[in-house]
């Protein structure tokens, strides 16, 4: 059995952190780069785990989703050093004054796709979420990666809500009832942190010989 420890995984105290506004509603995008203190073990440790085949214990099977396929570790850490950040971000840079939600628990996984093609984007069930890329430069070097935002053209929307009628009407909709309206880019390290309704997608050219692999969160 491989122990590890929790400074292992820890957050850079000093991690740069940017604001950007997109879409026409202005949502917060949160950046920070050099987010881990050690993110070659973070990135090591994510190659080594076991993970499930996520489409197929989804059950997905629609067109759109049969050219992209990914694959999921669900940690087993408690995460109090992470959620501790997470609760900072919300409170003072999404302003967030929902102090109850501080009792749902913050989930977080690693994530590998082996392929990504044209998926209908979507919404996640928790107020926030984000991801750390783990990929090298070197290996984004001749690839495209990134996460995409849209909107929904039949109504021009932005966002909605997860389970929610609007929520299942969009499920339903082709890749083609959307317009990508920006893509934050993927950068080893760089956290991306936003808001779980606004609708999105993994986005990927990718060419590098190691799956594009992901340390991703979500928090409320």
């Amino acid at each position: 059995m491989k122990l590890i420890k929790c400074e292992d995984l820890s957050i850079n105290d000093n991690t740069k952190i940017i604001e950007k506004y997109i879409g026409t509603l202005g949502s917060k995008v949160i950046i920070a780069d050099n987010f881990f203190n050690n993110p070659d073990f973070v990135r090591e440790y994510a190659l080594e785990v076991s993970y499930i085949d996520e489409k197929s214990e989804e059950n997905l099977g629609t067109p759109e989703t049969d050219n992209t396929h990914w694959y999921t570790h669900r940690t087993a850490l408690n995460g109090a050093h992470y959620k501790q950040f997470f609760s900072w971000a919300k409170q003072e840079l999404y302003e967030d004054g929902n102090w109850q939600h501080n009792v749902f628990p913050t989930q977080f996984s690693f994530q590998i796709y082996d392929k990504i093609g044209q998926c209908v984007p979507h919404v996640d069930s928790s107020n926030y979420a984000g991801l750390v890329p783990l990929n090298t430069k070197e290996e984004l070097k001749d690839s495209f990666s990134g996460t995409g935002f849209y909107k929904y053209n039949k109504n021009n929307s932005e966002m909605t809500n997860s389970q929610s009628y609007k929520h299942w009407e969009i499920s339903n909709a082709r890749y083609d009832d959307f317009t990508k309206y920006h893509t934050e880019y993927h950068q080893f390290n760089t956290l991306i942190m936003y808001e779980a309704k606004l609708l999105h997608n993994a986005e990927a050219n990718w060419k590098s010989d190691t799956k594009r692999m992901t340390f991703n969160f979500f928090t409320w």
